[in-house]
C-alpha cells in the first residue's frame, strides 16, 4: 500500500448554461450559472512499476498487468462557492466518459474515492492505493467517523456512482446539515488496455431550487488523453 500525492490542481470557475430550456429561466430570470462552480483537472499521472516500486506487490501486479492493461491515477477537484439565498444549489454531480480508439476494449474506472461520504462530513482525509491498485482512504477527522455511524439514519452528501464502468459519476446532494460548499478531492483509477489511446471527456451538471427545479450543464473545457506507460 502507498500514499498517493496529490497534485495541485488549477481551478476554473465554470459557467452552466439551462440543460432544458423550455422549462424556461430562473426565478431571477438568469439563464446562467455563474461563478458558483470550479472545477480543478483532470489530471492524470501514470502508474507504471516504478511510481509503486516501494510497494513491492502492487509492483508485481503493475508488471504482471503491462502484457494487456494500463493504469492511470485521475485527480480531479470541485468547489462550491460560499451560496447565496437564491438560488440555492441542491445537486450536482460530475459525469464522466471513458473512450477508446475504435476497436479496443472500453476503459474502465477500475476504482474510485470517495465512494461515499455521510453528513456529518469528515473534514479531512488521505488516499492510498491498495491491493490490485483499489483507492482507499485513511480517516484523520477527530470524532466524524462515530458521529456517522451512530445516527439511526445518516444522509449521503457525495456518492461515487458506476465504478467499473466507462461512465463513472460523483453526485452532491445538499442534505439538513450540509450545504454544497467548499472544496472537496475526486480521485479515480482507470484501468485501459495497453494498444489503445484514451480519452475522458464528460460534463458538470447542477440544480437550483426555488420555486421550480431547474438544471444546468457545462462540458468538461477539453478532453483529456491518456498516453500508455509501458
Amino acid at each position: 500500500m502507498i500514499a498517493v500525492p496529490l497534485p495541485a490542481l488549477r481551478e476554473q470557475p465554470l459557467t452552466l448554461e439551462l440543460d432544458d430550456p423550455s422549462r424556461g429561466v430562473r426565478p431571477d430570470g438568469g439563464p446562467l450559472l455563474a461563478d458558483r462552480i470550479a472545477l480543478g483537472g483532470p489530471y492524470a499521472v501514470p502508474v507504471t512499476a516504478e511510481y509503486v516500486a516501494d510497494d513491492p506487490d502492487l509492483k508485481a501486479f503493475v508488471e504482471q498487468e503491462a502484457a494487456h492493461s494500463v493504469y492511470h491515477l485521475v485527480h480531479l477537484s470541485v468547489s462550491f462557492a460560499t451560496e447565496p439565498a437564491s438560488p440555492r444549489l441542491d445537486r450536482a454531480s460530475i459525469e464522466l466518459t471513458l473512450s477508446a480508439t475504435a476497436g479496443a476494449t472500453r476503459p474502465v474506472a477500475w476504482s474510485m474515492t470517495p465512494m461515499r461520504v455521510l453528513d456529518p462530513v469528515q473534514v479531512e482525509r488521505r488516499f492510498r492505493l491498495g491491493p490490485q491498485l483499489k483507492l482507499q482512504e485513511m480517516e484523520v477527522s477527530l470524532g466524524a467517523i462515530e458521529q456517522t455511524t451512530s445516527r439511526k439514519r445518516a444522509e449521503t452528501f457525495l456518492q461515487a456512482q458506476r465504478e467499473l464502468r466507462s461512465d463513472p459519476a460523483w453526485e452532491f446532494c445538499r442534505t439538513a446539515g450540509m450545504k454544497l460548499s467548499g472544496s472537496y478531492r475526486l480521485i479515480m483509477v482507470v484501468r485501459a488496455a495497453n494498444d489503445a489511446g484514451v480519452s475522458i471527456s464528460g460534463a458538470v451538471r447542477a440544480s437550483v431550487k426555488g420555486n421550480l427545479l431547474h438544471w444546468y450543464r457545462r462540458e468538461l473545457p477539453g478532453p483529456l488523453s491518456l498516453a500508455a506507460a509501458l
